[in-house]
């Protein structure tokens, strides 16, 4: 009972530290503050937070083009990284207009020292509530500060079709959740020396 006890802490710890190394180095990523705290935006471009369009996670996310405004919204926020080592972009991204209305597109950008990534992400098809897509990229750092950019492509139809951009749930996570080798090697080397002392306790016993 007490073995099992013990290899229950240690399978505890182990997730401990799965779950610390897969931290989100985005601020207010589901945008739950209701606000755009921690993103910086251009001051004339039509972005906000609203609950009305539908989230992916939570209540709220950014919309762009809403309200049939113009089509030039740009949030961005710096990030913490290191560089050379490689992090993952997540974000969901959907159109809220009348049902089947054509998806809207993002403007992904990810800069350091240099250009990491540019992408675009095409929302499916629009409804009420929004319909979302997931999007993930790569990318490598190359320096200690890097800068996540979202845009609203100046290509969407939004007069016509009454379609707003719907953003939510970003993340950009280092390293990913699968542990790498050393990890791997230093996290059960632990594990095997806490278990022989354990099996050395219970014996005294």
């Amino acid at each position: 009972m007490k073995l099992l006890k013990y290899t229950m802490v240690l399978a505890s710890c182990g997730a401990a530290v799965l779950s610390a190394q897969a931290q989100n180095l985005v601020n207010n990523g589901s945008f739950e503050t209701g606000s755009l705290a921690d993103w910086a935006l251009n001051p004339s471009g039509n972005v906000g937070v609203s609950s009305v369009e539908g989230a992916a996670d939570g209540t709220d996310a950014a919309v762009f083009n809403g309200s049939n405004g113009n089509v030039d919204g740009v949030l961005s926020q710096s990030l913490s990284t290191v560089a050379g080592s490689h992090y993952t972009l997540t974000f969901d991204y959907g159109t809220y207009g009348s049902p089947g209305v054509e998806g809207q597109t993002l403007d992904v950008d990810v800069s350091g020292t240099s250009s990491l990534l540019q992408e675009t992400a095409v929302s499916p098809t629009g409804g009420l509530d929004t319909p979302f897509g997931a999007f993930t990229f790569s990318f490598i750092a190359d320096s200690s500060s890097t800068e996540l950019t979202f845009t609203d492509d100046p290509g969407n139809s939004t007069h016509a079709s009454y379609n707003d951009g719907v953003l939510d749930n970003v993340s950009v996570v280092d390293p990913p959740a699968v542990p790498d080798g050393g990890s791997t090697v230093m996290l059960g080397g632990m594990s095997l020396a806490a278990l022989a002392w354990f099996r050395r306790k219970l014996a005294q016993v």
